[in-house]
C-alpha cells in the first residue's frame, strides 16, 4: 500500500497511490488471495433520503481545535499542517498515539482541523472520526 503501488501501479487496477484507503487495498488483496488477507469490514455510513433533524442534545458541540505540530525545538520548520493525511496517522490513529480516541474519551464530539492538502487522502482520518462519533470541521485553503 505504501511502497509497491508507487513502483508498480499497473499491478493495482482500480487503486490509487495516496488516495485509496486501507480497506480498499485489503479488499483488493482479499480478491487476489483470500487465505492471506481476510475480507475487510467497511465503514457503514448512514444514508438519509431527506434531511434528518437530530436530537438537540446531540447538536451541542463539544470539541477541540487540533493542530499537533510535531516540533521538537523552537524554530523547527513545519512542511505542512494537514494532520488529517494518512501519513500523520501515528498521531491520531488507534494504532498510533490515539488522539481521536482521547478526544472521544474526554467527551468531545467535534474536532476542528486546519490544513487540508488536496493531494493527499483523508479517508482513514474521516472514517475513524465517523466511527468514533466525532464530527470534523475541515479547514479549507
Amino acid at each position: 500500500m505504501h511502497d509497491n503501488i508507487y513502483a508498480n501501479p499497473e499491478q493495482y487496477a482500480g487503486l490509487h497511490a495516496g488516495a485509496s484507503s486501507f480497506q480498499e487495498f485489503q479488499q483488493f488483496v482479499h480478491e487476489v488471495d483470500s487465505v492471506t488477507c481476510p475480507k475487510p469490514c467497511g465503514v457503514k455510513y448512514e444514508h438519509f433520503e431527506t434531511p434528518k433533524v437530530l436530537d438537540p442534545a446531540y447538536q451541542t458541540m463539544k470539541g477541540v481545535s487540533y493542530g499537533p505540530a510535531p516540533v521538537k525545538k523552537a524554530g523547527s520548520p513545519i512542511n505542512g499542517d494537514d494532520y488529517m493525511a494518512d501519513i500523520t496517522g501515528a498521531m491520531w490513529a488507534d494504532w498510533g498515539r490515539g488522539d481521536l480516541q482521547l478526544v472521544k474519551e474526554l467527551g468531545g464530539n467535534t474536532i476542528r482541523m486546519y490544513g487540508n492538502d488536496a493531494n493527499t487522502s483523508h479517508r482513514a482520518f474521516l472514517d475513524l472520526a465517523y466511527e468514533k462519533g466525532i464530527d470534523v470541521v475541515a479547514g479549507v485553503i
